[in-house]
């Protein structure tokens, strides 16, 4: 059965981004996180990995994974977070929290961590500085990493280059070719998500096609970026089935083949429960 490498079960949280399209109502009824995981298991989804961006999710996540035990879950700081949580924390409580945290047998790594240099007015220095904390944590819980990497792929690079002992996953993949091997030398599998099933991707599916089968991860990062057909749409694990069908595809396997493949290279980062 299909895993869901990265998700984000605590969709209450995402409530007033997704008003436009949902009237309160509707969402409260349509996204509890029991509707989501029933929905995720119908369509052949058997675990499900829920993904912490900042310390606030540490409690919504640990409820989480206490009532569900097909989802397992990380713990971890975003990088547009990392300034707010320097300031509202400090080095010393965050290392804290992170550790007693990250040994519970439910929490499998630590993320979604990295750099985002997308908009302009970002604090670099914060960030870099959260995400080399995170990942000396992560080496001195020997936990792998859930890597977020937007318009900064060289200091992704530096930044996993200077922490050999840690390996992980980049998340929702979205650079080239160049970028994916440098990421798979350093000891990392290569996450997709659903833009791959978008019509403008074809960098996206490139990359795709020249990845070896043993170092792929499928995931939905979910609410956001439904795959086609359901673009547009909230996005949830249940609709990992479309990628994964776009992606077999891509690579000439069948589904099957292509979900047993996924499944057992998740267990094989994610091994520590």
């Amino acid at each position: 059965m299909l895993v869901d490498s990265h998700c984000h079960l605590n969709m209450q949280r995402f409530r007033a981004y997704f008003s436009e399209r949902v009237d309160e109502a509707t969402y409260n009824a349509l996204y509890s996180t029991a509707s989501i995981i029933e929905r995720a298991m119908d369509a052949g989804v058997s675990r499900m990995l829920t993904i912490g961006v900042q310390l606030s999710d540490v409690m919504e996540t640990a409820d989480i994974v206490k009532h569900h035990p097909q989802v397992w879950r990380t713990i971890g700081i975003h990088p547009e977070h990392a300034l707010e949580h320097l300031d509202q924390y400090g080095v010393n409580e965050i290392a804290s929290i992170i550790k007693r945290e990250g040994q519970g047998n439910s929490t499998v790594a630590i993320g979604e961590i990295g750099l985002d240099y997308h908009f302009d007015n970002v604090d670099k220095d914060a960030q870099m500085q959260i995400l080399h904390l995170q990942l000396e944590l992560a080496e001195e819980l020997g936990l792998p990493v859930v890597i977020h990497s937007r318009d900064a792929a060289a200091d992704t690079i530096q930044a996993l280059k200077a922490h050999p002992g840690v390996r992980g996953v980049m998340h929702c993949f979205s650079g080239d070719r160049a970028f994916a091997e440098q990421a798979m030398e350093l000891g990392y599998y290569i996450s997709i998500a659903g833009p791959v099933t978008y019509k403008n991707a074809v960098v996206l599916r490139d990359v795709v096609e020249s990845l070896p089968m043993d170092r792929l991860l499928i995931e939905t990062d979910a609410p956001f970026l439904a795959p086609v057909p359901c673009r547009g749409q909230i996005n949830e694990s249940a609709f990992i089935t479309h990628t994964a069908h776009k992606i077999a595809d891509l690579k000439q396997i069948s589904y099957d083949d292509f979900v047993q493949i996924t499944s057992e290279n998740f267990y094989s980062l994610f091994k520590t429960v």
